[in-house]
């Protein structure tokens, strides 16, 4: 008698996601930057309100036999400041949300779609609750990346990561950074390796990795290696964003060789992905030498250009860029 009619499913535009869930959550209406110019306008608040609490003068307090007293008048006028002060701090809260926001939308305008799960309340909750009080250009930038991903996929970032990242200054964030053209993955798991050699000669103090172990972004406790089972016919290999390191045993059985390691946490794999950090190909083939030396005479390791890199899938060139040891091609 009757069709059936299927209705097909309507991805929602990244944008308008974004602005849906702002709404619902600092309950004004959004609109982008370019459609506005709220920024500037809460800027120029702020200096006003800045400049009358420079201006205002101190309350005149006299204490007595009846204690401390406080004109009247001059209440009034404290109360003036009280709420001036309050205006001010409210506003500069509101400014940085606003700021987080637009990075945020301008980053999601150059995406097509994104998952229409809806992003856990308790999530959005935390997540402003922890932006307000973020004024630097730099950390509103990496909130903003944040914002934009969990738009894009919700439960990307965890409430760890949300907290490890309300607490980091703008220092130990740079350091991070300065880490980051380092950093190698192996199966899912993103590391450091800890030779004295190479951190030395890529000027990576030790104190550096305590303060960011510190911070929550990475390991350094305990003597850590990464352990790899490794044969001529069963190879194991790391990577950065454009470099595949292929470890090979020289025998057919098995062997086990470590490598010092220190791991990035949680938080610390979830900031990573965000930096626009670019490896270093130097330390890559310091790395990979140093590796051999350490294990000479039974493993042979060979480094490849990536071409590209899509869901786990790694795409290289065939010809190895270096190979070590340099002569094992004559042996």
């Amino acid at each position: 008698m009757g069709e059936a009619l299927e209705i097909a499913k309507v991805l929602v535009a990244p944008t308008t996601k974004l602005i849906e869930m702002v709404g619902q959550a600092i309950g004004t209406a959004y609109e982008p930057r370019q459609k506005r110019k709220l920024a500037d306008a809460t800027a120029y608040e702020i200096s006003v309100i800045g400049e009358a609490m420079r201006n205002a003068a101190d309350v005149p307090i006299v204490y007595d036999k009846n204690g401390v007293v406080i004109n009247s008048e001059d209440f009034n006028r404290l109360m003036q400041r009280t709420g001036t002060r309050l205006a001010l701090q409210e506003a500069t809260k509101q400014l940085n949300i606003e700021n987080i926001i637009d990075n945020a939308y301008e980053i999601l305008e150059k995406e097509e779609k994104c998952s229409d799960d809806p992003v856990e309340q308790g999530w959005i909750n935390r997540f402003f609750d922890s932006v307000a009080g973020i004024s630097d250009e730099d950390l509103q930038n990496l909130w903003g990346k944040v914002l934009a991903g969990e738009i894009k996929q919700p439960n990307s970032y965890s409430l760890r990561t949300l907290d490890t990242l309300k607490n980091i200054s703008k220092h130990e964030a740079e350091l991070f950074q300065k880490i980051a053209p380092f950093i190698l993955e192996r199966n899912s798991s993103f590391f450091l390796p800890s030779s004295n050699e190479l951190l030395e000669k890529y000027n990576i103090a030790y104190r550096d990795i305590m303060i960011l172990d510190e911070c929550g972004l990475i390991n350094s406790g305990g003597f850590v290696s990464l352990n790899l089972s490794v044969s001529n016919t069963k190879p194991e290999f790391m990577y950065n964003k454009t470099k595949l390191v292929m470890v090979y045993g020289t025998k057919s059985d098995e062997n086990v060789i470590s490598i010092g390691e220190f791991e990035l946490t949680r938080a610390g794999k979830e900031l990573f992905a965000l930096l626009d950090s670019i490896p270093n190909d130097e330390y890559v083939v310091d790395f990979a030498d140093e590796v051999e030396k350490e294990n000479h005479g039974s493993v042979k390791i060979s480094i490849y250009q990536i071409n590209s890199i899509e869901e786990a899938q790694i795409n290289y060139q065939l010809t190895a860029l270096h190979t070590f040891p340099i002569n094992s091609e004559e042996k």
